[in-house]
């Protein structure tokens, strides 16, 4: 979970290249951790609006700087977390700042709020997301997966998030097709591919290595009868 989180920070936040690593503000750390620091691509940098922000006095000034740093090909600006799920499916979390517009009527002045994908990421919300929805990402990929297997074997399926349901005479051979497809989905190396699809998307930015896998055998759940109940 840590890792997944980890993954989300780094792609979510603001970063400043400079002599192959990653520029932070000084007056974050004192001099010798700077300096150790600074070319680290792992260093979270302070975010990019907010060092900006003290050097601006006008709006105007602030949409050219903002130009100015999205066109600057050693910035990376914060994106949202994509990923591809076993079945193909590539997700993106939505989390994004909101705008707000005021519209002043005859009556009263109503408060709207404005969401745009051209507005920048919530970081913070990003990271806390990822691990769960990336979870249920591959939950919901082995469900379609049983439910692809249960259908082509003629049997009646529904399903609600972990729920599985069939009639009474199919139970125990979709108890056996669930159990195979929670295996298959789980033997690939599915923290390898996120990773490899994560450096693929932001080859600028440094991943840290996945974590070691534990030494649970997935076959034992071919044969555990409280797998699913």
């Amino acid at each position: 979970m840590a890792w997944l989180g980890t993954c989300a920070s780094i792609t979510s936040k603001n970063w400043k290249f400079e002599k192959g690593g990653i520029e932070i503000d000084p007056e974050e750390v004192d001099e010798k951790e700077f300096r150790k620091r600074s070319f680290n691509p792992m260093v979270r940098t302070r975010d990019v609006e907010m060092c900006k922000q003290r050097e601006l006095h006008s709006n105007a000034d602030r949409e050219k700087e903002e130009i100015e740093w999205v066109d600057d090909p050693n910035l990376h600006i914060g994106q949202p977390m994509r990923w591809t799920t076993p079945m193909g499916m590539v997700c993106v979390q939505p989390y994004r700042k909101v705008d707000n517009k005021k519209i002043n009527t005859v009556l009263q002045t109503i408060s709207v709020d404005i969401h745009s994908e051209a507005l920048p990421v919530v970081s913070a919300k990003q990271r806390s997301a990822f691990a769960p929805n990336y979870v249920h990402s591959i939950d919901s990929a082995h469900m379609m997966k049983t439910a692809e297997e249960c259908i082509g074997r003629g049997m009646d399926f529904a399903g609600v998030h972990d729920s599985f349901w069939t009639h009474p005479c199919s139970v125990d051979e979709m108890n056996v097709v669930l159990r195979d497809k929670f295996v298959e989905v789980h033997k690939e190396p599915l923290l390898e591919k996120l990773k490899a699809e994560l450096e693929e998307r932001h080859p600028h930015l440094a991943f840290p290595p996945v974590p070691k896998f534990g030494d649970l055998d997935l076959e034992e759940v071919r044969n555990s009868m409280y797998f699913f109940s």
